[in-house]
């Protein structure tokens, strides 16, 4: 186990969690647009503290949720406008971020653990 890992939060797939970090617009290439890559900003939560992700049934593992630590930067998933203006509203800054987390699956997914995010306010 890393230092990092060692000093990092512990949460699990699936289950409501707070984070607290910067929200950020972060550059990626995504792999699977009309079949080419190409480079895109997507929004993100720099988090001050990394975490480590585990499965939410440890005795029975989902396959999509493997186990991931010193996790620093996650992609949001902004459903809709409120969101979106929360998002520019506190870029740039620290926030508090409640979401659920999931495993990347696809091309368009850019970091390892993406935040489905359900709100976004001060920490």
């Amino acid at each position: 186990m890393s230092v990092t890992s060692a000093m990092a939060f512990d949460v699990q797939y699936g289950k409501m969690t707070g984070l607290v970090g910067t929200l950020v617009d972060q550059k990626g290439m995504d792999c699977c647009t009309n079949g080419k890559e190409k480079m895109i900003t997507f929004p993100a939560l720099k988090l001050d503290m990394p975490i480590n992700v585990s499965p939410a049934n440890n005795q029975d593992p989902d396959m999509d949720e493997m186990p991931e630590q010193g996790i620093k930067l996650m992609q949001l998933v902004l459903k809709d406008r409120d969101q979106w203006q929360a998002f520019k509203r506190w870029k740039g800054k620290r926030a508090r971020v409640q979401c659920a987390l999931f495993h990347a699956t696809t091309g368009h997914h850019l970091t390892p653990v993406l935040c489905d995010v359900s709100d976004i306010r001060a920490p």
